[in-house]
Parts: structure tokens; C-alpha cells; sequence
């Protein structure tokens, strides 16, 4: 399934620069940035009739325009979790976007980057209400669905030390869920932000609940081959441009505002560049401000405060507002 957005007219002009690098290569030949997604987790991508919706569908909107300077289709492609790797290796997708965890073994057998960290999450417990009171480290005899593909087997084992469980794979958190609804299993155990996300769209969300243990915290970001570095330091430099826009207060609005600050101005003025003295650096990081926003307006839109989620900013905020994200100096 694939979500396009209005198409314009592609660039086949690549700054020699940037020809080293495959991944940019291929999008400015077919004039788009290809993302693989998820096939659907609230509040991360979710495909819908006007297009994909969510965090990681508006990081691969912002990459797109810092690529080309404008505001240009991204095509949205759901992977399932089991071809997350493959995608990339075929190039049938140029960056991966479906909320995967970052890992060393992963990188090493797959031969993939995660260049940084967008998100921080834990994976968590949903079962049951009648099981409210249940420490899922030391429950016995328990029967749980985890999504095929992902590292959430491993979690459950070393959280809970060895201890016996059965662990049933499911291709969806969809499936996941309606068999626990349906008895079928006593738990699932997923990301804290999908568990949510399910929890929201039920009829009759008391029937489940999510225990406070976590059972792993996952760090988790987009996906590239490992042997494209000029595409990887892009990635990286778009989400940091994000993160001090949100700490500077330049929002999509304030990128049209006479009314900047002295800081503001100078932040916009550098812009993002691709290469010393790219000529576009300015109107890269505008185009990307006004396509998404800085990281708060993205993560309040989707997760937070303006979601059916109202998630906490929580490890996901400026490091001077208590969180991780802390961008190197331009």
C-alpha cells in the first residue's frame, strides 16, 4: 500500500556533492523520497484515505524537504516487520521509518545505520483488567502475542529472567490484540505509544489495561544502509535541526515572522546545509519548517497534547527541559 502526496515535478539535477550517495541519487532521479512505514500504529504512521499520518510519516515529510528545498511528495510504503531489512537492501525503499528499535546486532547482520534516535519508548504490557494486579516478571503460565519480526521475544526473556512463557507471534498489532480480547492469549506486549494507541480506538478501553512495568526501553529511529554515509549525516542533521527549532521557539509559523529574535534570525539565516556554502542551505530548513513544524509541534500533533493520545513529552523533550535530545552545534 503505497501514499503519495500530490505530485510535482521531479528534479534530476545532483549537486556533485551529493553524488556519492546512492540514496540521494535515486530520489532525485524519480524526483520522491521512498519510506518504508508500518502498517499502521497510531500516532507513528497510520495510512488512511488522505495520505499517511503520524510521527514517523512527518520525519520522512521534513527529510524530503530539506532534500529538495520545497515541499515534494513523499510515497509511503507499509513494510511488514520481517522485510524491514530486505526493503532497504533492495532499494525498494530509501529510508526506513517504521518504528524500529535501535540495536547493534541489528545494524551488524543487516548492514543498516540507525543515524539517530527520534524517539524514546518502552515496551509494555496490555492484558486483561481483571489482571490489574499482576507483576508480569514472576506470572506463570502465561500466553503472550508479541508482533513477529521485532525484538520483543528477547525483552520478555531476559525481564523475565528465564522464566517459562509462551510466546505466540502475530503479522499485526491488530491480531495481537483481538486475541487477547478474544482470550486466545493473557498478554501482548508492544511499544507503550502502540499499546496506547490501541487502548484508544477500543469500543470499551476498560476491558484492557497496561501494567506500569516496562520491560525494556527502546530507542528507536529511522533506518539506512549502512554504506551511505552523506545520506545517514542528512538524516541525522534534519532531526537536530527539529530539535533546536523547538529549543529556539522556531515554529512553522515563525518561519514567515518579521518579529524573530536575534537568535531566531541567525538560526534561519544558516539554514541546513548539504555541502560548504550550499547556496540552498536557507530555504532547505524553511521548506522543512513549514512542512512539519519543529519536533514539539510534531510530537504534540501526534502523540501529545493535541493527539487522542496526550502522551507526556516524558525522555522525549530538549535536554533542558529534562529530556535526551540535545543537538551538536551547527
Amino acid at each position: 500500500m503505497t501514499h503519495v502526496s500530490p505530485p510535482m515535478t521531479p528534479s534530476t539535477v545532483l549537486p556533485a556533492a551529493l553524488s556519492a550517495s546512492p540514496a540521494l541519487t535515486r530520489i532525485h532521479h524519480r524526483g520522491m523520497l521512498k519510506a518504508g512505514t508500518s502498517a499502521g500504529i497510531k500516532g507513528l504512521s497510520v495510512h488512511t484515505d488522505d495520505g499517511c499520518k503520524g510521527m514517523d510519516a512527518d520525519f520522512g515529510r521534513a527529510l524530503s524537504a530539506v532534500i529538495f528545498a520545497d515541499h515534494r511528495p513523499v510515497a509511503f510504503e507499509i513494510v511488514n516487520p520481517d522485510e524491514r531489512f530486505s526493503a532497504l537492501a533492495a532499494e525498494s525503499i530509501d529510508i526506513g521509518l517504521y518504528n524500529a528499535s535501535k540495536t547493534l546486532s541489528r545494524e551488524l547482520q543487516n548492514a543498516v545505520t540507525f543515524p539517530v534516535v527520534t524517539l524514546v519508548d518502552g515496551e509494555a504490557v496490555l492484558t486483561q483488567r481483571h489482571n490489574a494486579e499482576k507483576t508480569f516478571s514472576t506470572w506463570q503460565d502465561l500466553v503472550i502475542a508479541v508482533q513477529g519480526g521485532t525484538t520483543s521475544a528477547g525483552n520478555i526473556d531476559a525481564y523475565r529472567s528465564g522464566r517459562p512463557a509462551t510466546i505466540r507471534p502475530f503479522e499485526t498489532l491488530a491480531d495481537a490484540v483481538s486475541a487477547l480480547v478474544s482470550g486466545d492469549v493473557d498478554a501482548v506486549v508492544f511499544d507503550a505509544i502502540g499499546l496506547a494507541g490501541v487502548l484508544s480506538d477500543l469500543e470499551d478501553p476498560q476491558q484492557l489495561v497496561i501494567l506500569d512495568e516496562r520491560i525494556s526501553r527502546e530507542l528507536m529511529g529511522p533506518v539506512v544502509p549502512v554504506e551511505d554515509p552523506i545520506f545517514a549525516r542528512l538524516v541525522e542533521w534534519t532531526f537536530a535541526a527539529l530539535v533546536r527549532a523547538t529549543e529556539l521557539g522556531v515554529t512553522a509559523d515563525r518561519v514567515t515572522d518579521t518579529a524573530c529574535t536575534a537568535r531566531q534570525d541567525a538560526f534561519l539565516a544558516a539554514g541546513l546545509p548539504l555541502w560548504p556554502r550550499d547556496p540552498m542551505a536557507a530555504q532547505r530548513l524553511r521548506a522543512m519548517l513549514q512542512s512539519t513544524g519543529n519536533y514539539q509541534e510534531i510530537f504534540d500533533r501526534n502523540l501529545g497534547r493535541f493527539s487522542d493520545l496526550k502522551l507526556p513529552r516524558g525522555l522525549n523533550a530538549p535536554s533542558a527541559d529534562g529530556g535526551i535530545f540535545h543537538p551538536a552545534p551547527f
